[in-house]
């Protein structure tokens, strides 16, 4: 969550970028793969942090991706069923289908939770508009300089 602030606008207006928060979320998978590939992060923890930040950065790229295709642009979220089958499908194939394909995957009901609070980070954090309205804290007394914000925000 950010503030702007322009001169000649009246009140201040948060925005919300996405973007931002997925960055982060991205610097933090790789730092948990530099940690684990050193040595210095017990194969547990490193699990767990796939496992966490695994739905946040599909949905992420996703909704990234739908933003990028759809007319509403930075405005839209994605629908929760969306979320929530991903969720049912990511734990379904990985918890209850590999494991009696592969051998080197284990069930672990720990994932299950691992998944769900990753959605709960995506639901939370990311599926915001990028952009809240700023029209609202315009100053109407300022109208050029407002026309010229409003058509900033539309582009």
């Amino acid at each position: 969550m950010g503030t702007y602030n322009d001169s000649g606008i009246g009140r201040r207006s948060s925005y919300h970028s996405p973007v931002h928060v997925m960055a982060l979320i991205l610097l933090l998978f790789l730092v948990v793969r530099f940690i684990e590939s050193a040595g210095h992060l017990p194969p547990l923890a490193a699990s767990f942090a796939d496992d966490l930040l695994c739905l946040p950065l599909v949905l992420g790229g996703v909704l990234w991706c739908h933003r990028q295709l759809s007319t509403r642009g930075p405005r839209y979220t994605m629908p929760r069923s969306h979320g929530l089958m991903t969720l049912a499908l990511f734990s379904i194939y990985f918890e209850g289908l590999l494991p009696q394909w592969s051998s080197s995957a284990t069930k672990d009901p720990w994932d299950l939770l691992m998944y769900l609070a990753g959605y709960l980070v995506f639901e939370n954090l990311m599926n915001k508009p990028a952009i809240q309205t700023l029209e609202m804290s315009i100053d109407t007394r300022q109208p050029l300089q407002a026309r010229r914000i409003i058509a900033r925000i539309i582009q």
